[in-house]
């Protein structure tokens, strides 16, 4: 034989396919197919996410059209793994999971098509955040919050900030921070006393809170509309405004009732500051947020102070709420609790 005489052209390739088809096929070559795994093969290509049911795997698929199941699927917390090596309890508790009726399901690998198109997915913990953008606690509690949240990995914690005034009444102008102790508190004394305290806290959370002599306080109500605004660009971008006006005005000093300075807190965290400055220049949701504010005032959701945090399931029902800026441990706790839950 010559080399010449074994060159194949794809027509004479094709029926050498056929027959090797049933060595290629990656499904079981048993009617029982729940009794035997479904096998790895080295030619299927891994899949970073997971793939929808019945898509084609392999280089070749090319030449046969039976359907392969998907190489992997991926777990809240990165890993990717073969479902077709989980134990059915472990399917079972995805699926349930995911609210997906299993209970007409006999064999595991349909329990493994059903994991395939419901893939494992984060628990979902919501919170909505009552604060006031001139309040420092606020601040501190947020970073308690972020440090606890870490904690949990595979947990998507979807954050909503809702509006507080602690002084409606501040005027334009604004106040100085002793006529703003007076009004509130009735006295001075314990101004200096905050001033040491919220500094040692600060530094604890990496929090450089800077107190000038003239330092003045103005009103909140359009940085709480500015929050507002951002609230449809998603939960990051809103979270980023939030972050943004805290470091502005505590540890910059600047006003937040600055026009300028709101929407080139905007247009840091990526969103148009000429749309902003066309938004504040307009009077949206100015009685909206005052509306949620006298809400809060009369006590709703069991609010008296901030910060408050309240604490829901993916449903929105309500599991907790806690006020002050709780220390990390306290947001652990709470956390553990629901995860336990779901």
């Amino acid at each position: 034989l010559t080399p010449t005489s074994l060159t194949l052209t794809p027509v004479a390739i094709l029926p050498l396919f056929a027959l090797a088809r049933p060595l290629l096929s990656p499904r079981p070559l048993f009617s029982n197919s729940s009794s035997f795994p479904l096998p790895l093969h080295p030619y299927r290509l891994h899949r970073s996410t997971p793939a929808p049911p019945h898509t084609h795997t392999t280089p070749l698929a090319f030449f046969y059209s039976s359907p392969l199941p998907a190489m992997s699927i991926c777990l809240p917390d990165g890993r990717c793994i073969d479902p077709s090596s989980m134990k059915v309890g472990e399917l079972k508790t995805i699926l349930k999971k995911n609210k997906v009726d299993y209970s007409h399901v006999v064999e595991k690998s349909e329990l493994i098509d059903l994991v395939v198109a419901h893939p494992p997915r984060k628990d979902v913990i919501k919170l909505d955040i009552v604060s006031d953008t001139m309040c420092p606690w606020c601040f501190v509690g947020k970073r308690n919050l972020e440090t606890a949240m870490k904690k949990f990995p595979d947990v998507d914690f979807q954050i909503n900030w809702l509006p507080f005034f602690l002084n409606p009444g501040i005027p334009e102008e604004g106040y100085t921070l002793e006529q703003y102790f007076m009004r509130n508190y009735g006295s001075t004394k314990h101004l200096e006393g905050s001033r040491i305290r919220l500094a040692e806290k600060g530094k604890q959370v990496g929090i450089d809170f800077k107190w000038q002599a003239d330092q003045l306080v103005f009103p909140t109500i359009d940085s709480h509309r500015l929050v507002m605004w951002a609230k449809q660009f998603g939960h990051e971008k809103e979270n980023l405004v939030i972050e943004a006006l805290f470091h502005r005005h505590f540890e910059e000093g600047l006003p937040l009732n600055d026009y300028n300075m709101l929407c080139s807190v905007a247009e840091e965290v990526g969103l148009d500051p000429v749309a902003c400055r066309k938004y504040l220049d307009s009077e949206e949701n100015d009685k909206e947020i005052r509306s949620i504010d006298k809400q809060f005032k009369q006590g709703h959701r069991g609010v008296n102070g901030v910060p408050h945090y309240i604490i829901k399931r993916e449903d929105d029902a309500l599991v907790d709420s806690i006020s002050g800026a709780q220390d990390p441990e306290a947001f652990v706790r709470l956390f553990s609790t629901m995860v336990a839950r779901y």
